[in-house]
């Protein structure tokens, strides 16, 4: 069977859009293996990740709507959870409820407006704010890189440009029911997964073993 007349060079034109358009790239190709990277690096092994975050949103725009749709894809490990009070949020980072409290300030809409518009002020700067949780098995920190990353790819999709959209840290000591809490998880972890992999125990096994 032959192809219609014209198909190739449809094809080939549509290759040409695709590898354009930099945001498709950044989302299709580029943000997989770099998320898929950083979950390895973070736990060892392809097991499937869950990170509790909070987001509270001070700006209440459509920007920082679509921030928020973003992050709420089901795609992404994240378990997204909103917050209205800064200090109900930090608690919740405290008491190991949140690997990690995102804060969208106000005037994000006019960050991502300035950004976005042809005759925008391109020169303006705005971070969001992270509090994430430390423990034994360093969710809280894979948790972090994973926003930035998320935060990264979203600001880019946006803008074609470049530069990145900023994530100020900070890092919240946890209280000791909450470690030990972060301990259970990794024991559970462990059991499930000690079937497969006790040939070769991964890095979540290792430390199962280690707080068995």
């Amino acid at each position: 069977m032959r192809a219609p007349i014209g198909f190739p060079k449809w094809v080939a034109a549509n290759l040409r859009m695709f590898f354009r358009d930099r945001a498709t790239l950044v989302w299709a190709i580029l943000f997989p293996v770099i998320f898929m990277g950083l979950l390895g690096l973070g736990f060892g092994r392809a097991d499937a990740v869950t990170f509790n975050v909070g987001m509270m949103d001070e700006d209440s725009t459509v920007w920082s709507t679509a921030l928020w749709t973003t992050f709420a894809n089901k795609s992404l490990p994240f378990q997204l959870a909103n917050y209205t009070d800064r200090d109900a949020g930090l608690s919740a980072v405290k008491g190991g409820t949140l690997d990690i409290l995102v804060i969208v300030p106000q005037g994000f809409g006019v960050f991502m407006e300035n950004q976005t518009a042809p005759t925008g002020d391109k020169n303006t700067t705005l971070a969001l704010t992270a509090y994430w949780g430390i423990d034994e098995q360093g969710s809280g920190q894979v948790a972090l890189q994973t926003v930035r990353e998320v935060s990264d790819a979203f600001f880019r999709a946006a803008t074609n440009r470049s530069m990145t959209l900023g994530v100020t840290s900070e890092a919240v000591t946890r209280s000791p029911s909450a470690t030990s809490t972060s301990s259970r998880r990794a024991l559970s972890r462990w059991r499930s997964c000690r079937a497969e992999c006790t040939a070769s125990p991964c890095s979540s096994c290792r430390r199962g073993r280690n707080e068995s």
